[in-house]
């Protein structure tokens, strides 16, 4: 919520560089607290809420500079917030759907031939690099300002807008698409090469 807040006001760096904070305190925990605890899942999970904690606070100074620091209030029902639930359950859908199909096909290839869950997974990581580099980029900066021309129901620049952010996005995963193409049929070629003459050398 903190992240959402600060890119509808512009700003980005630092919702962007909070994520590093997560690996920081992953990366101590493995280091400090494994050796000590017994249990290594119990000590990565500490890491975990540590990094939760420290997200939150990098962007607590930002979030009151720009005047929207919330304060949490129980009691009254807000309309808004049974809007904002209504409209994230296609997007919960959407997520659902991806991570089941990434958990039946790992199911799947765990009774194949041994390295097919790895070769799965390598194969997902490259599917999702060029959607994690550039498409969560490109809607995390488009959004806001698709959301401020259909608040203010500009009907001329709301479409144009979407049409050109749409077909930008779509020429950087097209670019995406053939440079991974390329380096995945290179490494192919290079590892059939390969056999080849370790064959060759064997006999």
């Amino acid at each position: 919520m903190s992240a959402g807040i600060l890119n509808t006001c512009g700003r980005f760096a630092v919702p962007a560089a909070t994520p590093v904070l997560l690996n920081l305190s992953l990366i101590a925990a493995a280091f400090w607290l494994v050796p000590v605890l017994d249990n290594a899942a119990i000590a990565l999970s500490v890491g975990v809420v540590i990094a939760g904690l420290a997200q939150l606070l990098l962007q607590v100074p930002f979030l009151r500079k720009e005047g929207h620091l919330p304060r949490p209030r129980l009691g009254k029902k807000d309309e808004g917030v049974g809007k904002v639930f209504k409209l994230m359950l296609p997007a919960i859908f959407g997520v659902s759907v991806a991570q089941i199909n990434v958990l039946v096909n790992t199911l799947l290839a765990s009774f194949l031939v041994t390295g097919s869950v790895s070769w799965l997974y390598y194969s997902d990581r490259v599917m999702e690099f060029p959607l994690g580099v550039f498409g969560i980029a490109l809607a995390t900066v488009i959004l806001p300002s698709l959301s401020k021309l259909h608040a203010r129901d500009d009907g001329a620049s709301f479409p144009a807008g979407a049409k050109f952010n749409v077909c930008d996005a779509e020429r950087y995963q097209v670019n995406q698409c053939v440079a991974i193409f390329g380096v995945t049929s290179s490494s192919t070629v290079y590892h059939m090469v390969l056999k080849v003459t370790d064959v060759d050398a064997s006999a």
